[in-house]
C-alpha cells in the first residue's frame, strides 16, 4: 500500500511540475508576477496590481524605506552606460537611490536627472531627500505612456525640465507593465512615447527580469516601427536579471 501511496504522490507532483511550466511558457507575464512577489514579498500581497497607479501610490505612502528593484545590479555598473554630461530621465523612478547615483556620479555631471513616476508619494521622498543636494535634479509626476505631452506640461512650469532626452532608464517599469493583462498595448505605448523624446542615437536602457524569447521579438517588432534598435543581455546582467538597450536610429 506505502508502495502505490509514494507512486501516485510521485505521479502527481510530476503532474504538477509539468502543468506549472505549460502554464508559464504560454503565459510568461505570470511568471514575472511571480518573481516580481518573490523579490518583495514581505512588502506585497498576493495579489497587488504592480501595473496600479493607486496601488504603487498607496504603497509608497506606507514604505519609507528605500524599494532598489534588481538590486543585483550594481548602481554603478547601471551609470557607465549613460555618456558623460548626459540629460537623463528615469522612468517609474520609485524611491531609488538610482538618479541620486546618476547625478552625483563624475561621468555624468552637467547633464540633468529627471525622477518620473505616476506616484507623488515616492517623489516626494526623492524631493526631502535629495532635491537640497542636487541642483541638476527634477521630479516630475506623470504616465510614461504619455510621457511627450507630460514633459512638454512640465517644461512649461519649469524651464529646468528638459523635453528631451539623452538616456532614460527603466529599472523595472517595463517588468510591472508585463504583469498587467493587456500588458502589449501599454508597453508599445511607453516605448512609442519613448522615441519621441530620445535624440537620435539616444538610448533607452533597461534593467528588468529575464525576458522570453516572445516578448524581446514583440519588443525588436515595436523597435522597428517607432526606430529603436535593441541589444539584449549586456554584460553586467545575471541568471535572473538582464540589461538592456534600445538606440534611437
Amino acid at each position: 500500500m506505502d508502495i502505490l501511496f509514494n507512486k501516485l504522490s510521485l505521479f502527481l507532483f510530476c503532474f504538477v511540475v509539468k502543468s506549472s511550466a505549460a502554464f508559464v511558457a504560454k503565459h510568461p507575464q505570470e511568471a514575472l508576477r511571480h518573481q516580481l512577489l518573490l523579490a518583495a514579498s514581505e512588502s506585497f500581497s498576493s495579489t497587488f496590481d504592480f501595473s496600479s497607479k493607486i496601488g504603487w501610490d498607496e504603497f509608497y505612502q506606507k514604505e519609507e524605506d528605500v524599494v532598489e528593484w534588481h538590486s543585483s545590479i550594481a548602481l554603478f555598473d547601471i551609470v557607465k552606460y549613460i555618456p558623460k554630461g548626459s540629460d537623463c530621465l528615469v522612468v517609474g523612478c520609485g524611491n531609488s537611490e538610482l538618479p541620486r547615483v546618476i547625478h552625483d556620479d563624475d561621468r555624468t555631471s552637467k547633464g540633468h536627472v529627471t525622477c518620473l513616476d505616476t506616484s507623488s508619494a515616492c517623489l516626494d521622498q526623492l524631493r526631502i531627500h535629495h532635491a537640497d543636494e542636487c541642483p541638476r535634479m527634477s521630479f516630475v509626476c506623470g504616465d510614461a505612456m504619455r510621457l511627450a505631452e507630460v514633459l512638454a506640461t512640465s517644461n512649461q512650469q519649469d524651464k529646468n525640465i528638459p523635453v528631451d532626452y539623452d538616456v532614460i532608464v527603466d529599472k523595472g517599469l517595463i517588468d510591472a507593465l508585463l504583469c498587467s493583462e493587456g500588458w502589449n498595448g501599454p508597453l508599445e505605448m511607453v516605448l512609442t512615447e519613448a522615441s519621441q523624446v530620445l535624440h537620435p542615437s539616444g538610448v533607452y536602457l533597461l534593467i528588468s527580469y529575464k525576458l522570453p524569447s516572445s516578448t524581446r521579438t514583440f519588443l525588436e517588432d515595436i523597435g522597428k516601427k517607432v526606430g529603436l534598435e535593441w541589444t539584449f543581455d549586456l554584460a553586467e546582467g545575471n541568471k535572473r536579471v538582464g540589461m538592456s538597450t534600445a538606440t534611437k536610429k
